[in-house]
């Protein structure tokens, strides 16, 4: 019978050493994947800080095509009154050549 316990007590050491190793080796799986959890995270916070950069890019490019649009906007509608404005000077100064033209008649 002690021979019977020596083994069963060997048997149980056996295992225990077994499980103690399975269980390390389970903390250092986890712990693997922590760190790889950490970097990807990171990863993911630096991509998403880039995105963040970029859609505030793309507002203040927005931005600056709209108030270039309005620019043009302002400067074809100036242009305009200039075009207005210099056809009645042309207009106006052809008025006393064709009054010339008809007392000439």
């Amino acid at each position: 019978k002690l021979r019977d316990v020596e083994v069963q007590l060997r048997l149980n050491n056996v295992n225990l050493i077994m499980e103690r190793k399975q269980l390390m080796s389970l903390g250092r799986a986890v712990s693997r994947w922590r760190v790889c959890a950490a970097r990807q995270s990171d990863e993911w916070l630096t991509e998403q800080s880039k995105l963040r950069d970029l859609e505030v890019q793309l507002r203040l490019n927005n931005v600056s095509s709209i108030l270039q649009r309005k620019q043009l906007m302002t400067m074809g509608r100036a242009l305009s009154r200039w075009r207005v404005c210099a056809a009645r000077q042309r207009d106006e100064q052809q008025k006393p050549l064709d009054v010339e033209a008809q007392l000439r008649l």
